[in-house]
């Protein structure tokens, strides 16, 4: 299986009259493969190319994503199992990823709005340092459970199991979930002008829909990849930049409390007012895009897609 083919967002080989079992054995084996793949050279060559833990990061959330889309039909104790080291290896890729992140706006700051930022991302880089063990733990961890024996034994286990809904098809399982991760995220709506633990639980959210929804566009025609995937997958890259953007202000006021130099405790200063600056921009372009009439819009997709 070639590292392209597992970490590729959309999943060939799946179709709505297929049992939903069979569908969840090419899921899963392919996206938590891909996790596989991706993890040695995040734990390994993360220095030469931060793009490593970034796709580590991805991978662990597509294969959550698709652990918890396929709960009901999983055996539990192996599955949760997995779960688990999952868990761990997205703490560690996360905290890894943020630094990444920081390090990339600051060196943009620096070049584009003159901030002075040096001193800022020498603290950055020794943390990103010592956030890279984590990675190197977890992936030492998972070689020697024999992580690609695991997913094995969750497949055969998942092919053995006989349930009442083994004859249920794909395409039903399928818009069952949808109609499930469209209520939760238009439960959770947010406007610019909410709190910030507001957007980020609707980010999540919109995370939710968008892994779903990779998982599951082969049931319908390129309606799903063309229309509904893109606007839920802009969605959440504009409160990821808000959210990334929060995490930024609190990391340099933090910082700035414990700064013992008067050059750094200017330069946090002035990147906590930049930063500032830049959220209520990004709030205010969120609440111009996400509008009503689009959010109505999506609603009514969504619904003509799963028959609601």
């Amino acid at each position: 299986m070639s590292i392209h083919a597992a970490s590729s967002k959309w999943i060939e080989g799946l179709a709505a009259d297929q049992p939903v079992k069979a569908a969840a054995h090419r899921v899963l084996e392919l996206r938590l493969h891909a996790v596989w793949e991706r993890l040695p050279a995040a734990a390994t060559e993360a220095s030469e190319d931060p793009e490593h833990v970034h796709q580590l990061r991805v991978s662990s959330r597509r294969a959550h994503a698709a652990l918890r889309l396929f709960k009901a039909c999983l055996p539990r104790r192996k599955a949760k199992r997995i779960e688990r080291l999952l868990r761990r290896l997205r703490q560690a890729a996360g905290e890894a990823r943020d630094y990444d992140v920081q390090h990339a706006r600051l060196a943009t700051l620096e070049s584009d709005a003159g901030i002075a930022t040096k001193s800022v991302i020498q603290m950055i880089d020794r943390r990103r340092a010592e956030a890279q063990a984590p990675i190197v733990d977890v992936y030492e961890k998972l070689q020697y459970k024999g992580f690609p024996d695991l997913i094995e034994a969750l497949l055969s286990r998942l092919d053995e199991q006989n349930d009442e809904g083994s004859t249920q098809s794909f395409g039903e399982y399928a818009a069952e979930r949808v109609r499930r991760a469209a209520k939760r995220f238009f439960d959770a709506e947010a406007h610019g002008k909410d709190a910030y633990s507001t957007l980020h639980a609707f980010r999540i959210r919109a995370k939710e829909l968008r892994y779903t929804l990779e998982i599951v566009a082969p049931v319908w025609d390129d309606t799903v990849r063309r229309e509904i995937y893109p606007i839920v997958e802009d969605l959440q890259e504009r409160l990821g930049e808000i959210v990334d953007s929060h995490v930024a202000m609190d990391l340099y006021k933090q910082w700035n409390r414990k700064a013992h130099c008067d050059g750094s405790r200017c330069a946090l200063r002035s990147l906590i007012a930049h930063q500032r600056t830049q959220l209520a921009e990004q709030r205010a372009a969120f609440d111009s895009h996400w509008t009503q009439e689009r959010s109505a819009m999506l609603r009514a997709q969504l619904d003509a897609l799963v028959g609601a």
